[in-house]
Order: structure tokens, then C-alpha cells, then sequence
């Protein structure tokens, strides 16, 4: 990573104003002026072996009283250095230090000594307790950057002011990288967009993940390769151009299996009819039938076409599987003759075959909880609290449980007790009290926390389950423009959810 270009300027020319300042008039009075003098001397004659400059540095410190009289000689330090005096740098600003430990002026000057004596952790220990890093950016980010990464760990807010102090693209794009490591998108998607309004070229799955689709057609161009077709369709859709999107899916030459059953599906799920949707889906079954996420993406289409005779064959085989998702997708519509008091135990034994699956976990809890078994639910949550395995999300998953039961006020006691931020905005308690608004036939009370919460997701996916629940509020009340709208928008915010997708079609 290159240094910043205007790393240090500042505090060179800082430390030059107020060594000229030192050499004023202040010097006579100090009783040191004729010793810096001789100094002068000396530096000026130069060809010294060293000796004789650490005598007469030696001589100086012990006559050196105000603050004055530390800056010329932390002025002269560096060209002793250069001259054979080892170390000089290093010694002049730990006495000056010692002498004056709360003086900001000399801590600067200080900071400055220790980076061009390759001390850069010296340096930032005088932040922030002496300097402040708002105020000396410079000297803390020049500080930053040569101790290496392990300086600031994984801290995105560190390399963000490294970004901003900086002004360089590579410093961008770390920032983008580091913020996306957070979770932190959008942030994630500023910095990569900065990097490449600034020339620098981030790759075109970083451009992906930070969901930059237009970023990625026009770094694509007008010709994608071959290899490159299915990931710009993708990026077409999301960006709005489906005609576009259509194209290049038809003309992709997927590389292997997995990625061919994700181009026939997105082919299926942007039919524009019926009909195509339900051959789209036909293709799926008959040519990924190995692939438990492409009969998803099938028995879904078939169902929301109202063709429970082409469905249920998939979701029977869905039930066959292994894969936690196929197998709760067959449990939420009951097939290989499941009744409802084996429901239960079915959900269980999904978290029991896959214990280490937070899909299988998540899937069987939010079976339970809408199915009505809510004191299975908690003894499931419960469970899994015991084996450290209760997600972030629990408290939200208790809230429902009790709103579904019919106790409001447990609801609400589940939001106050344990929301993350004891309360604080965020997307979860936006959403909550969303939902709980609404369970409660409050809706001028919901449709604001939805759209908090709206303001709030930041990730595709947090942004796509937001805009459903609208969708489906707008739904219950009746308005179905507005239903259509937030569920095409879904679609947008995240083409991978099967379910956002198709409703996006639905959508006029």
C-alpha cells in the first residue's frame, strides 16, 4: 500500500515555522544561544565523525529550559544524524518528551522526529492522550501506515480517515474492502465507487458484492465475453434492465452444472407469461433434478402458477434430500405424509440430522412459530441457547412467539429487555415494532417503522426481507399498487431470493 501523498508535508513545514521561531530573540535570554551557535558551527563545516556533534548536543540538553530552546534543538537533530551523530533524532525527542510531556507543540515536533527515525510506534502513542488525530492527521496517519495493518486490526473506521487524509484510490478501496468485512455495504459501496471515479481498477466481484450492478455493465462493456455473460445478466437485472438481463442469459455458456441451473432459473423466473414460467420451471425438474436449490426454485414457480400437481413431485424430492433448505421447504407444505401433531417432531429432527446448519435452525424455528407450536418453539430456542448456538436474532424470534400467542405485552418486554443497543435505532427494533404495530391493528403506527427500517437495512438481503413485509402489509390493507411496487422493489434489492423474484414478476 503506498503512503498518502500529503503524509508529513505539514508537520515538516510545522516543525521549520516553529524552529525559525526558536532561533528568535527568546534564544539570548535562555543562556544556550552562543552553545547552538557553535553547533551551527559545526553542522555547517561538516565532515565530523559524530563525536564531536553528540559532545556538543550532550553539552546543550542540560541548558535547554522552555520550549523554545527544545525546538532548535530538535531543528538541528536531523542534519546531525545525517552527519554521523547516530541516533540523535531518537534522543533529542525522548529528553524533549521528558522535559515537556503535556506540551502539544513539542509532541508534534516529537512525532515528527520519531517517523524519520523509523519509530512510527513511538509516534502514535502520543495519540490521542497529547495529540489529537483530527488535528495532526497527517503525522497519525503516516504513523498508521508504517506500523503496517496489524496497527489497526479490523477497525473499517480506521482505514476510512486513512482514506479521507490520504486522498489515494488504493486507500479507497481498502476502505471498501474493510468495510465490507464489517457488513458495512453501503459504506463498502462509496469507497469502491470513489476508487473508481479515481482510476483504480477494483475487481468486478468486488464491484458485485458491494452492489455496484452498473459499475459492473460498464466495466463489462457492450460485448461481454462468453464467460462473463451469465454474471452480466445478473447485473442487468439488478439494475433494472430486463430485456438486457433476458439477453445475455439466453447466449450465457454456463462453465459447470451449478452455475448452468442458476442461468435456466433466472430464465424461468423472468418469463413474462405463465406459460413460459412454467416451462422454465419444466427445465429445471428435468435437467438440474441433482441440484436441491434449482427443484426450490422449480416447485416455488410451479406453486405461485397455482400448479400444485407439478409441485408436489419436487417437494416430495425435496424431502428426500439432505439439504436443509429442500427439506424445509417439504416440511412447510407438510408432503411425504406428515400430520400436524408430527410436525413438530419433524422440525426437530431437521435441527437434530444437520447440527451445525443455522439454515436448519432458523428454518425449523420459523416453521414452529408460524405453524402455532409455540411451546415446542421454546423449547427449541432454549436448547439451542444451551449449546451457544441462539443466533443475534433470538429476542426477535421470542417477541413473535409471544405476539402469536396473544401476550402484547411480553412482546413488548421482549423489544425493551434484549433488542441489540439496549433500544438504540436499528433495523431490528424498527422492523419489530413494525410488525408488532401491525399484529396489534395498529398500522399508522407500522407503516413509520417500516420505513425506518427500510432506511435502516443496508445489505441486499436486509433491504429485499423489509421490502416484502411491506408489501405484504400494504397488501392486508388493501393496497395492491403499493403491495406490487415494494414487492418489485424487493426483487431488485436482491434477485437471489426465490421469492422476491417472483413476486418482482408479478409486478406491473
Amino acid at each position: 500500500m503506498p503512503l498518502p501523498r500529503r503524509v508529513g508535508i505539514p508537520a515538516l513545514l510545522v516543525l521549520a515555522a516553529l524552529a525559525v521561531m526558536a532561533c528568535s530573540g527568546a534564544r539570548a535570554a535562555s543562556g544556550i544561544s552562543q552553545g547552538l551557535l557553535d553547533l551551527d558551527t559545526l553542522l555547517a563545516a561538516g565532515g565530523q565523525d559524530g563525536k564531536s556533534l553528540a559532545a556538543a548536543f550532550n553539552a546543550l540538553y542540560p541548558r535547554a529550559r522552555g520550549s523554545d530552546d527544545w525546538l532548535s534543538l530538535a531543528k538541528r537533530s536531523p542534519e546531525a544524524e545525517s552527519q554521523g551523530d547516530a541516533g540523535r533524532m531518537l534522543q533529542t525527542a525522548e529528553r524533549m518528551r521528558k522535559a515537556f510531556p503535556a506540551n502539544e507543540n513539542l509532541a508534534q515536533v516529537a512525532a515528527w522526529l520519531y517517523l524519520r527515525d523509523d519509530q512510527p510506534g513511538k509516534a502514535l502513542a502520543l495519540f490521542p492522550k497529547v495529540l489529537d488525530p483530527g488535528v495532526h492527521a497527517d503525522l497519525w496517519a503516516e504513523a498508521i501506515i508504517k506500523l503496517g495493518h496489524e496497527s489497526w486490526g479490523t477497525d473499517d473506521s480506521v482505514t476510512a480517515k486513512l482514506a479521507l487524509i490520504s486522498e489515494d484510490p488504493a486507500w479507497y478501496y481498502e476502505a471498501g474492502l474493510r468495510a465490507m468485512a464489517m457488513g458495512r455495504v453501503s459504506d463498502a459501496s462509496t469507497w469502491l465507487g470513489k476508487a473508481g471515479q479515481a482510476g483504480f481498477h477494483v475487481p468486478l466481484e468486488v464491484l458485485w458484492d458491494a452492489g455496484r450492478p452498473a459499475d459492473v455493465l460498464s466495466a463489462l462493456g457492450r460485448a461481454p465475453s462468453v464467460k462473463r455473460l451469465q454474471l452480466a445478466g445478473d447485473a442487468a437485472w439488478i439494475a433494472g434492465h430486463r430485456d438486457l438481463a433476458v439477453e445475455y442469459w439466453k447466449h450465457a455458456r454456463p462453465a459447470d452444472a451449478d452455475s448452468s441451473w442458476k442461468r435456466d432459473a433466472a430464465l424461468a423466473v423472468s418469463s413474462p407469461d405463465s406459460a413460459s414460467a412454467i416451462s422454465g420451471a419444466q427445465v429445471l425438474t428435468r435437467a438440474h433434478s441433482a441440484f436441491p436449490s434449482a427443484r426450490r426454485y422449480a416447485a416455488a414457480i410451479f406453486l405461485s402458477e397455482g400448479r400444485m400437481d407439478l409441485a408436489a413431485p419436487e417437494i416430495a424430492a425435496l424431502a428426500a434430500s439432505t439439504e436443509p433448505l429442500g427439506l424445509l421447504m417439504a416440511l412447510e407444505f407438510k408432503q411425504e405424509g406428515l400430520v400436524e401433531d408430527r410436525s413438530a417432531a419433524a422440525a426437530i429432527r431437521l435441527v437434530e440430522a444437520h447440527p451445525d446448519s443455522g439454515q436448519a435452525l432458523d428454518g425449523a424455528l420459523r416453521y414452529l412459530l408460524l405453524h402455532g407450536k409455540y411451546e415446542d418453539f421454546f423449547v427449541l430456542e432454549d436448547e439451542a441457547e444451551k449449546m451457544n448456538r441462539t443466533s443475534p436474532d433470538a429476542w426477535f424470534r421470542r417477541m413473535m412467539a409471544r405476539v402469536l400467542a396473544g401476550d402484547f405485552e411480553a412482546a413488548r418486554q421482549e423489544i425493551v429487555q434484549t433488542v441489540p443497543g439496549g433500544g438504540t435505532a436499528s433495523l431490528s427494533l424498527a422492523y419489530a415494532t413494525g410488525l408488532l404495530s401491525e399484529l396489534t391493528h395498529s398500522p399508522s403506527e407500522a407503516r413509520p417503522a417500516y420505513e425506518a427500517a427500510l432506511v435502516l437495512a443496508r445489505s441486499p438481503g436486509e433491504r429485499c426481507a423489509v421490502l416484502k413485509q411491506i408489501g405484504r402489509f400494504e397488501a392486508g390493507l388493501g393496497n395492491q399498487a403499493k403491495a406490487k411496487a415494494a414487492w418489485k422493489a424487493a426483487g431488485e434489492a436482491d434477485p437471489d431470493d426465490p421469492e422476491a423474484r417472483i413476486l418482482a414478476t408479478k409486478a406491473p
